[in-house]
């Protein structure tokens, strides 16, 4: 299951508005959700993975689908990477992220670090470490921890940092006036 989907879900409170396959190399589109008709999330094909055909797939397809989209859309406000804390650092990750931050012009960049329900603290601290210095994520960039389980309340106030980061981007006012465009509770 894919950790940006079910992000997606969890953030805009609806069950499989995203669907994700288990088998590396389905998803074959860049797909688009508008949400309350006020923006729009666009999830990317997955990364390459050991799976040369997928490599291969991304190579010949995904990257050139992605570059016509960086390319062709004009009000890009963010780009959230969304990496399992659990997981090292690929180098593909790493050739990935530079592409996006070299060769478009994206204004803010959120490093989402998923599964943070399932570490502890120093296995939290070593991941971040792990992948701010990898991704070239310096000072100034920010990162947020993530998980979706609902029954604990690091991942409810998770969900409203990454609401928050969202209405803050594209320029809503300040949610603490409650008038935020995204469901607040769920």
């Amino acid at each position: 299951f894919s950790d940006y989907l079910s992000m997606i879900n969890h953030l805009l409170v609806k069950k499989n508005i995203a669907r994700a396959s288990s088998v590396a190399g389905k998803t074959k589109t860049i797909d688009m959700f508008i949400v309350n008709d006020a923006f729009v999330i666009t999830d990317f094909p997955g990364m390459p993975s050991t799976d040369p055909q997928v490599d291969g797939m991304w190579k010949g397809k995904w990257r050139p689908l992605i570059k016509d989209y960086m390319t062709q859309v004009t009000d890009i406000r963010s780009f959230i990477y969304i990496h399992d804390i659990r997981w090292p650092i690929a180098t593909d990750e790493v050739k990935f992220n530079k592409w996006m931050r070299c060769s478009f012009q994206i204004p803010s960049f959120l490093l989402l670090l998923s599964k943070d329900d399932k570490v502890d603290h120093n296995r939290r601290l070593m991941g971040l470490n792990n992948a701010r210095n990898k991704l070239g994520f310096e000072d100034k960039d920010r990162h947020l921890h993530y998980c979706s389980n609902n029954s604990l309340s690091s991942c409810r106030r998770s969900r409203r940092l990454v609401l928050r980061y969202i209405e803050s981007v594209l320029g809503f006012p300040d949610s603490s006036d409650d008038v935020g465009v995204l469901p607040d509770e769920i």
